[in-house]
């Protein structure tokens, strides 16, 4: 069973604010906790065919990920896809605004396929999303922290 994985969160912050932020990987280890590193391979601002390495620890083992941007809409969406990892998977970030100037940020995580996502997916779907949802309580509070 592959993983696919929603959570959202509510962030006291405007829209373009928010957006910007998250989607800037410059930012990516002070709120994504499995992650040691993040380097944006291409060039500064992120744009559709932007790369980004991002090193994690998952089950006690590094795993190196090269995601590519595929969408990006500034301040509504981010989707990235694998093209260099142990299993592909697709991150979206989305963006919308929410009552008294808030923002409702989705955050999906959609992966895996063969004999690994099958024996290891519904574990792996579990962690993911357990993980996802810490990550995004953390953003919430450094942004509405600042």
């Amino acid at each position: 069973m592959p993983i696919d994985v929603d959570a959202e969160v509510l962030i006291r912050r405007p829209r373009a604010e928010v957006a910007s932020w998250v989607t800037d990987p410059a930012n990516d280890r002070t709120w994504i906790l499995a992650l040691s590193e993040v380097n944006q391979v291409t060039d500064p601002p992120i744009r559709v065919g932007s790369r980004v390495e991002r090193v994690a620890r998952f089950l006690g083992r590094r795993i190196v990920y090269l995601n590519e941007v595929v969408e990006y809409e500034a301040e509504s969406r981010l989707v990235m896809k694998s093209v260099k990892a142990p299993f592909p998977m697709a991150v979206r970030y989305e963006f919308t605004d929410a009552e008294g100037g808030a923002t409702r940020v989705r955050v999906g995580n959609k992966g895996g396929s063969g004999i690994v996502s099958t024996l290891t997916g519904p574990l792996m779907g579990w962690m993911v999303n357990r993980q996802v949802k810490k990550d995004l309580l953390l953003l919430k509070s450094v942004l509405e922290a600042e």
